[in-house]
């Protein structure tokens, strides 16, 4: 059973890439609990949940990684290389796998903690998207899916969708989940 609220409730797909935004919105339509915004992360408000598109390795490679590292700790990358370490050894995860881990200073996945609107997330998915490769995108965006259904337990959430990465997004795919507060 999930500790805390039933992930995700609203999807905010975030980048500043116009073209990317304008992709997710062509490809994903005007469905419900999910928004299309352009602009940073940090710009954003809180958000319970961030996905964090990595390596199979948890190395930090690009300026997302800083910028997510900056947003959700240090510290999240660590965790998630014990993870991979303890599941897949020095061979690296495959594309699509990932884990939901506390963000820095969380302690666990629950946004009810301290009901502030601003500051970092209180967890992470962190899924593997690279090395890159034609179904990269739309495995990561599924795993990390999938890891948010293990969170809710399945019994809770029910079946989730397949969702492609839209046909002409780049092959890294940026993403914010969070929960709205209603």
């Amino acid at each position: 059973m999930a500790d805390g609220p039933l992930l995700p409730e609203q999807i905010v797909i975030c980048d500043v890439d116009g073209g990317f935004c304008d992709a997710a919105r062509l490809h994903f339509g005007r469905r419900e609990g999910l928004e299309v915004v352009q602009g940073r992360l940090e710009d954003l408000p809180r958000m319970d949940c961030i996905v964090w598109p990595g390596n199979s390795h948890a190395v930090p490679t690009s300026g997302l990684d800083t910028a997510l590292s900056r947003l959700a700790g240090p510290g999240v990358l660590q965790r998630v290389r014990a993870l991979l370490a303890a599941d897949f050894g020095d061979e690296g995860a495959p594309a699509g796998t990932a884990w939901l881990v506390a963000a820095d200073g969380a302690g666990h996945c629950s946004p009810e903690a301290d009901g502030a609107s601003s500051g970092p997330p209180h967890c992470v998915v962190y899924t593997v998207v690279f090395p890159r490769s034609r179904d990269g995108p739309r495995l990561a965006m599924h795993g990390a899916l999938e890891a948010m259904a293990r969170h809710n337990g399945e019994a809770q959430h029910g079946a989730l969708p397949e969702p492609p990465a839209p046909a002409s997004a780049p092959s890294q795919v940026r993403l914010t989940w969070t929960w709205s507060r209603r």
